[in-house]
């Protein structure tokens, strides 16, 4: 359910502000601020920023109707049961954006190409008990991915995966889902250097990307 606010002013019936999905996790309540009635007056005063709210709202995401909000503690447990620290960059993003979609078409390119490579899909969150709470994607994953690999969003054919230690930790990778188990000649490819990098690299686009073969691209046919 969107998040709402009462005016206390609004009497007998109280007009209620709705708060887009966009602005549900985490807002700070105090007795000492006044009812606002504009949608940005609402967003600026109550809502505790996150760092990616400006590449959320370009890529044009929304968060999936299911979704309850998080806290740093549901965080903190989920790094003790998987024995990891999560990058601080994706736990910034983790408390806001858990399960968010994006709307059109949204693409990353792969870390030695800047053109899009993949389209993404959603990004996975906490909520115990369900099929897509990342704590469920690592136990289904169990054998297939390296332990320090960490499922955290959907792509057409595979799953991106955060490293969350070794010489790599940081490094976002796209996985082939149908590919063997762990070996080695384990399909990962390399991303982004790290989260942020990923994250500020990622295109919102209208219409599917279509690559062009070189002769293509050279407008011959």
């Amino acid at each position: 359910c969107p998040a709402s606010v009462r005016h206390k002013d609004d009497d007998p019936l109280h007009r209620v502000v709705v708060l887009p999905a966009l602005f549900l996790p985490r807002y700070r309540f105090t007795s000492t601020v006044s009812p606002v009635s504009a949608y940005e007056e609402t967003a600026e005063l109550y809502r505790v920023k996150n760092k990616y709210d400006d590449v959320m709202r370009r890529l044009h995401c929304r968060a999936m109707p299911w979704r309850v909000p998080i806290a740093e503690a549901d965080i903190q447990d989920f790094e003790r049961e998987i024995g990891y620290p999560l990058p601080a960059d994706y736990r910034t993003f983790l408390l806001d954006y858990g399960f968010t979609g994006c709307d059109r078409y949204v693409y990353y390119p792969n870390a030695d190409d800047p053109r899009p490579a993949r389209e993404l899909g959603p990004f996975y969150g906490l909520m115990r008990g369900e099929s897509v709470d990342l704590r469920s994607l690592r136990r289904l994953f169990a054998g297939y991915l390296p332990e320090r690999l960490m499922v955290f969003a959907t792509t057409p054919g595979g799953k991106l995966c955060l490293s969350l230690s070794g010489e790599d930790a940081g490094r976002v990778y796209w996985w082939e889902q149908n590919a063997p188990p762990e070996g080695p000649d384990f399909p990962l490819i390399l991303v982004a250097h790290d989260f942020d990098s990923f994250m500020h690299s990622l295109v919102w686009l209208e219409e599917p990307y279509v690559h062009l073969k070189p002769n293509e691209e050279a407008g011959q046919t």
